[in-house]
């Protein structure tokens, strides 16, 4: 998946603040117009509570789905783009935590999307660990 450099959607974000409401409302028409995002993995869903660590210490949210590439973290905490965690995630389908390292990439209401540090090996562990989840969710 790839995302935004975030001094990009930084300045952006500035440009839009700057602008009359009737312009910020015509920005929003045409940014809902682009084209959406296609994803590269494919995205379970997951929630868990989970813990995970910043340069600011450690914070508490609730996975809402995952994929090989990445998690969205439901969380009422404040965090920047960009900003790194590192995070340990449980999942009933392997004896120990996955431990992850990724980046903010995207942030909402409800919480934050982070991208995890490429690694070939994570992602193939994170499909087969997701996979085995959902066999083990689904009974089969």
């Amino acid at each position: 998946m790839s995302y935004a450099d975030p001094n990009t959607v930084k300045l952006i974000t500035q440009l839009a603040e700057e602008l009359p409401p009737e312009l910020q409302e015509e920005l929003l028409i045409l940014i809902g117009s682009w084209k959406k995002e296609v994803r590269n993995a494919r995205r379970w869903h997951f929630v868990e509570l989970l813990g995970f660590t910043s340069e600011h210490g450690s914070h508490q949210g609730r996975a809402k789905n995952i994929s090989a590439t990445g998690i969205f973290i439901e969380t009422t905490e404040s965090f920047e783009l960009g900003e790194h965690l590192h995070l340990l995630i449980s999942f009933m389908s392997v004896p120990d935590a996955v431990s992850l390292y990724g980046q903010i990439s995207r942030k909402t209401q409800e919480g934050i999307g982070v991208i995890f540090d490429h690694s070939i090996a994570n992602s193939n562990l994170l499909n087969s660990v997701m996979l085995r989840q959902n066999t083990v969710i689904r009974g089969k």
